[in-house]
């Protein structure tokens, strides 16, 4: 060994022995985890699936879904931590949760989730990117609250990634963040809601913090009204794909979401929904995977509620079999005869073609009351047809009333 070989190697021998070297953080050991942001836990609907991690907003109730591992969410979309400076000169850190949080008793609001394994809490809180060194500091006073062995977690915007931020000082404060791949444009203007998750782009600027990530994907949809920029929820495309006034086209957007417009015959202004598709989904949970690193799950935005249309539900994001779909029934209260309301579940989702379901009846059918929205037709005395047309699934659909001499036994089949 030369002499300049020899003293380069006692050179780094003495950096490790005095600790002077900067050694790199061990990567993460966990398994790759998936889950769900769960925003309104007394409506979720109901599912089997049971899944690795769910963020549960705060308040919540005792319906939330199954999962190994919780985190209790606080939300806050309109204000952000900052400084405040008072006449004499002091300054203080503005506390947007109020009461709700760093003036609270966090550990109460652990305690409300005894029986979960709960790991810790996660603050979604849209800070404007010049103002993310009071937020650190807002997180660094937030942490001194929690209780032994929980953790801190954050959601974050693409645009604090961007160079030049003060991004470190906040991850500096956490146990892990979620970066959220959607809503980066603008809703009123843009007819897409994912962002594309590039791996090659991203995963230097989230791994070079040494920390856990894990990466936000939507699974939610939405309606506009593009030419007003207005957007709307009320509004499902079973309301307007029944009409002949309009005509239906659709089209993949740039991430792979389905967009579906319907465009008046006759002057009016086009209606447009934007859902996502188990391949858009799927895409962006295998670039997510490809980010290596630090890099330990996807969240999904967002677990369901029960009758929600432009949500996928959960066994649809995981890629697990659907139920088939059923038919429900409801007793009337009708007198000397009886009367049933039907209802359709589990309809195919977003399905191309239309789709024809026929009910039959063990007993003649008297008469029957369709609905508005989606009207059964009597077809013979035991048995209605109903057409749903393509992209008109609901989770659950009202048929009408049946009236019959007796109570009947229905049965569906599929066409």
């Amino acid at each position: 060994m030369n002499r300049r070989r020899l003293l380069s190697s006692c050179f780094a021998l003495a950096l490790v022995l005095c600790g002077c070297g900067k050694a790199a953080k061990p990567r993460p050991t966990e398994p790759w985890a998936t889950g769900f942001w769960v925003w309104n836990a007394e409506a979720a609907a109901p599912s089997s699936a049971i899944v690795d991690v769910l963020y549960v907003q705060a308040p919540f109730s005792d319906k939330v879904p199954k999962a190994r591992e919780y985190w209790l969410t606080f939300r806050e979309s309109n204000v952000c931590p900052n400084r405040i400076v008072s006449p004499a000169g002091q300054t203080t850190i503005y506390d947007p949760l109020g009461d709700r949080l760093v003036t609270a008793n966090i550990p109460g609001w652990m305690d409300a989730l005894k029986g979960r394994s709960v790991r810790g809490l996660q603050l979604d809180i849209d800070c404007p990117t010049r103002s993310l060194v009071d937020y650190a500091k807002f997180l660094a006073e937030v942490r001194k609250q929690l209780p032994p062995g929980k953790e801190l977690s954050i959601t974050a915007l693409l645009d604090w990634f961007r160079d030049g931020t003060d991004i470190a000082k906040v991850i500096e404060q956490v146990d892990e963040f979620v970066p959220q791949f959607y809503d980066v444009g603008n809703a009123y203007d843009d007819p897409v809601i994912a962002a594309k998750v590039d791996a090659e782009k991203w995963a230097p600027r989230f791994n070079r913090f040494e920390k856990r990530y894990r990466i936000g994907i939507s699974t939610f949809g939405r309606g506009r009204l593009p030419f007003s920029r207005k957007l709307y929820r009320a509004i499902m495309p079973l309301d307007v794909a029944n009409d002949r006034n309009y005509r239906l086209t659709s089209e993949h957007n740039e991430s792979g979401e389905l967009v579906l417009n319907y465009d008046p015959i006759q002057g009016g202004e086009r209606t447009q929904f934007i859902v996502p598709t188990p391949e858009s989904v799927r895409a962006a949970v295998e670039s997510a995977k490809k980010m290596g690193g630090y890099a330990a799950g996807v969240v999904f935005f967002r677990w369901p509620n029960a009758e929600e249309t432009l949500v996928m539900p959960p066994e649809e994001v995981l890629g697990l079999p659907l139920q088939a779909a059923a038919l429900e029934t409801e007793a009337g209260d009708c007198v000397a005869v009886s009367c049933a309301d039907l209802y359709l579940v589990r309809a195919s989702r977003f399905t191309p073609a239309e789709v024809e379901y026929r009910i039959h009846t063990s007993i003649d059918i008297e008469y029957a009351v369709p609905s508005e929205l989606l009207p059964i037709r009597v077809t013979s005395p035991k048995e209605m047809v109903v057409r749903i047309p393509p992209f008109g699934a609901k989770p659950k659909l009202h048929l009408g009333r049946v009236v019959t001499s007796k109570p009947a036994v229905f049965t569906l089949e599929v066409r």
